[in-house]
């Protein structure tokens, strides 16, 4: 978001079209984006949180609560999302 440039959110949502709308609902500029999306876990919150887990073994912990990451760390989240994707595919082979 360019509200938070140096932050990078880590989210899971049923609803995509709802869920931006709601980050842009006090942006007048409706600048928020996702930068990376994957539609294919059965059970996201599982996805989701093996990737915080797998974050926090790195010692990369969250700056704010539990899901928000200084965005240098971006390349790092979206590999890790790739592997549970390739990994999740070869399951459903």
């Amino acid at each position: 978001s360019p509200t938070f440039p140096e932050y990078c959110k880590i989210g899971k949502s049923i609803n995509l079209a709802d869920r931006i709308r709601t980050y842009n609902a006090y942006n007048p500029y409706k600048t928020f984006i996702f930068d990376y999306i994957s539609i294919l876990f059965d059970d996201y919150t599982e996805a989701e949180d093996t990737v915080l887990q797998q974050l926090k073994e790195r010692g990369i912990d969250p700056l704010v609560g539990c899901e928000w990451f200084d965005i240098k760390h971006i390349a790092l989240i979206k590999e890790l999302i790739q592997n549970l994707d390739t990994k999740h595919k070869r399951l459903l082979s």
